[in-house]
């Protein structure tokens, strides 16, 4: 009987097999470990969304600009607003100390809240000095290492950064301001304490100096709603530039709507735009001149902000129409933390006007993150188990 030869392999082939599994095992890893990493830091975003919501409605509650604290850990009184079986909301999920011993009470959470410089100054037991990050009305990590060197922090209403309700990650370096919008110094208003931990909304930036363009912060879908036109004549016509380039509204039917915008129902776009697009809404009518285009003319407000010109708003019945849902009776916009409204004036471009009241065509803008793909979805829900 004739022998078979059977082949094996060597121990240099097995070695490099080996090599070639352990370089991909450690690759898989390390993409593992990021991907987890990432998902913890978008986690403690949310919370820390959530803790600046309960942090303006104890501020309402209490009449004041900012709680009294004993210390910048001191957390204590939003005990109010949060039940004990949810103290874990103010524990960062990259906090493995306070993950695993739990807290008590909310003295020493994993995060630092600032006050007001002047709450700050008339403290002697609050020393700026002791804050990797000086800056005045927000909330923040107590370490850079939960989320490899970056900080999350959360802006509340009553800085001067003009950042009040964006959570985000960063050093600890200064921010400069991004818009020039002037932020009520009274507390906002606050709807309600949401039961469960809500989502971050989209970041929107308003580029200095007012005008009708807003730039997306990441990526995002947004719907543009024109909700009115207080013009005199039907000479009002409107579209919108996405990065310059021009788009039509669209009817209720989906088709394109190219003629004036008066009295007509139901324009809207929706789009989905990437992180650093621009939106731009325009507006123009046949006494429209191009020195109209300008900062007072042209003004995109956030919810709280407050309008200008209130004497404009007030005094017309077009405003009653359609405003009243937007803007309240001391000039106050209300709108969803997701949302902006874009005012325009093409009238006139003398604020003294009796009919300067930035109403001639209003767009509601609403803006929600970008729809994640099934593997995005597959992956956070690996994370998760």
């Amino acid at each position: 009987m004739k022998q078979q030869n059977k082949k094996y392999f060597s121990i240099f082939e097995m070695l490099i097999s080996l090599t070639i599994v352990t370089i991909l095992a450690s690759l898989i890893a390390t993409s593992f470990i990021h991907i987890r990493d990432e998902a913890k830091r978008t986690t403690c975003l949310n919370q820390l969304k959530q803790i600046q919501q309960m942090v303006e409605v104890a501020k309402k509650d209490l009449n004041m600009d900012m709680p009294k604290l004993d210390s910048f850990s001191d957390f204590s009184f939003l005990e109010a607003y949060i039940d004990e079986e949810n103290y874990g909301i103010m524990i960062c999920p990259s906090d493995s100390v306070r993950l695993d011993l739990g807290l008590n009470d909310l003295s020493d959470t994993s995060y630092f809240v600032v006050p007001t410089k002047k709450m700050v100054e008339s403290e002697d037991a609050m020393d700026m000095s002791t804050l990797a990050i000086e800056e005045y009305m927000v909330i923040y990590d107590k370490l850079a290492s939960f989320h490899d060197d970056l900080y999350n922090i959360v802006y509340l209403h009553g800085g001067d950064n003009n950042l009040a309700g964006i959570a985000r990650s960063r050093g600890s370096e200064p921010t400069e301001p991004l818009t020039v919008r002037s932020i009520p110094n009274e507390p906002p208003t606050v709807r309600s304490i949401p039961t469960e931990a809500p989502i971050v909304p989209p970041t929107i930036i308003i580029p200095p100096g007012g005008g009708n363009t807003i730039v997306a912060g990441e990526d995002m879908d947004v719907v543009l709603e024109l909700v009115g036109s207080g013009y005199s004549s039907n000479t009002v016509k409107s579209n919108i530039n996405l990065d310059g380039a021009p788009m039509n509204w669209l009817n209720e039917d989906g088709d394109e709507h190219t003629d004036q915008v008066v009295g007509v129902e139901g324009l809207n776009l929706s789009l989905t735009i990437s992180e650093g697009a621009s939106i731009q809404v325009n507006a123009s009518a046949a006494h429209d001149s191009n020195n109209l285009q300008n900062s007072d003319n042209l003004q995109v407000y956030r919810d709280g902000d407050y309008v200008s010109n209130l004497d404009g708003y007030s005094g017309q019945l077009s405003v009653k129409d359609f405003l009243a849902d937007y803007i309240d009776e001391n000039g106050r916009v209300t709108l969803e933390d997701n949302q902006v409204i874009f005012l325009m004036e093409l009238g006139t471009t003398n604020t003294n006007k009796a009919y300067f009241d930035m109403q001639d065509v209003v767009v509601v803008a609403t803006f929600t993150a970008a729809t994640k793909n099934e593997l995005e979805e597959m992956v956070e829900e690996t994370i998760e188990k």
